[in-house]
């Protein structure tokens, strides 16, 4: 039997789409079959994302295009130059200070699975 620190590692799942922790894939398999029946079951482990996975320098580079537009149609060609001495330096403190804040404001609630390998689960045995 793994430790429970290496069973919170990985996923289950019976259709390799759907991935469960490990008690309930068991009670899965524990509710739809017979005693001593065996059952392929896909086993990945869970990759955790963090907001820093979903931004990329492009986004940046548009949020303060988007600002530079907003300022032009609001001032016109007195907006000109507005944010242009920002510098890449810069660009990653401003990409930093967004994930950071969403860090510390909000979760990242789903996960990736990857590595992900056959094993049997015998239905009971658990």
């Amino acid at each position: 039997m793994s430790t429970e620190n290496e069973l919170d590692d990985f996923v289950y799942s019976l259709n390799e789409e759907n991935y469960y922790e490990y008690e309930d894939i068991v009670d899965q398999i524990n509710d739809g079959c017979i005693h001593g029946h065996e059952i392929k079951v896909y086993r990945g482990r869970r990759k955790d994302y963090k907001h820093e996975d979903f931004i990329a320098p492009i986004d940046i580079d548009f949020l303060i295009e988007r600002m530079q537009e907003s300022a032009y149609d609001n001032m016109s060609e007195f907006s000109e130059g507005y944010l242009d001495d920002l510098t890449e330096d810069n660009k990653k403190e401003l990409m930093k200070l967004i994930t950071d804040f969403l860090d510390s404001k909000v979760m990242v609630r789903f996960y990736g699975v990857d590595q992900i390998d056959e094993i049997t689960i015998t239905a009971g045995d658990e």
